[in-house]
Formats: structure tokens, sequence, C-alpha cells
């Protein structure tokens, strides 16, 4: 498997939890109450499998390979997927705190946790679009089929490092969908 097939194969599952959290972002703009283990349990999946699992894969093999192996070229994109890493780990940390305020008070804290669900969504949409286009063209690029096989067996062993593992991941946001769908 080569690393760009990777990445987009957990892009998919990442948009999975967008749409379910484009949905509970829109139910709760037009007023609608959500139950709070939903949005605790979608901003687990995106903390543990797209922050955690995901990103640590970019931030600890792939950047710094293609970074050594592309130059400029390859510190330019990373640096601008590492800024949107920051920014969302930004928004996540906001949605957080904006959903504890929520569970006490969900009128007071409903519309700021929307906003900032919309937020994120926006960001994460372009930059797994820049990922999938700007940023894969360049991996395939620039390594061998060999070398991206092990640039996915060292992801893979990120991976294995987690505490939550994906099969687990994917399970939660299963049920989630299913929830979100039933509500």
């Amino acid at each position: 498997m080569k690393p760009s097939e990777l990445l987009k194969q957990e892009h998919r599952e990442i948009g999975r939890a967008i749409s379910v959290m484009r949905s509970v972002a829109d139910r709760m703009e037009a007023g609608e109450e959500i139950d709070p283990k939903i949005i605790g349990d979608i901003l687990f999946f995106l903390m543990e499998f797209a922050d955690l699992c995901h990103h640590g894969k970019e931030e600890k093999v792939l950047f710094p390979a293609l970074e050594e192996r592309a130059g400029d070229a390859g510190r330019k994109i990373t640096d601008r997927l590492m800024a949107d890493h920051r920014i969302g780990r930004e928004h996540i940390a906001a949605m957080v705190k904006e959903s504890k305020n929520y569970e006490r008070d969900k009128r007071g804290a409903q519309e700021k946790l929307a906003r900032e669900m919309m937020e994120y969504i926006s960001l994460l949409t372009e930059h797994i679009r820049l990922e999938n286009t700007t940023f894969s063209d360049l991996v395939d690029r620039s390594f061998s089929e060999e070398e991206g096989e092990r640039l996915v067996a060292r992801c893979d062993e990120v991976e294995r490092e987690l505490a939550v593992g994906h099969d687990q991941l994917l399970g939660v946001l299963g049920k989630v969908e299913r929830e979100i769908k039933a509500a």
C-alpha cells in the first residue's frame, strides 16, 4: 500500500465523523438539543483517531520523510499542514470546553459549540482536500513503491503504540452514526 492510499482511507473515515458533526451542528443551530454523550463520543473519535492516530502518523513518519526527500517543496506543504493540525487542536479544545458548558447549560453553550464545530469542519475539509491532492501527489512522486511500503509499516507502528485501537475507534464512530440517525 502506498502512503497516499493509507491517508485517503483514513480521510474517508474522518469524513464520516465530519458528516456526523455537521448533522449535530446543523441540528443545534436549528435549536434542537443533542445528547451530550453523542457530542462526547464524536470528539473522542476525532481526538483519538484524527489527531493521535492519523496526524500522529503524518507528524512522526510522513512529514519528516517528505521534508528530507523533497526539501523546500516538502517543508512548504508540511508547514502548512502542521499549522492546520495546530489550529484543529485549538478547535477541539474549544469544543471540549463548550461541550462541558453545554452539559450544564444547553441553551447558553449551544450556539458557541455549533459555531466551533462548523469552523472545525471547514478547516478539516480543506485540509483533507490538500492532503488528498498536493501532498499525496508529492509523496507518491518522492518515494518508490518499496520506500512507500516501509513508510506505511512505520505508520502501522505508530498506530500500535496508541492506547485505543483502530477497530475500537471505528466502533465508536459507527455507534455515533447510528445514534444521530435515530435521534
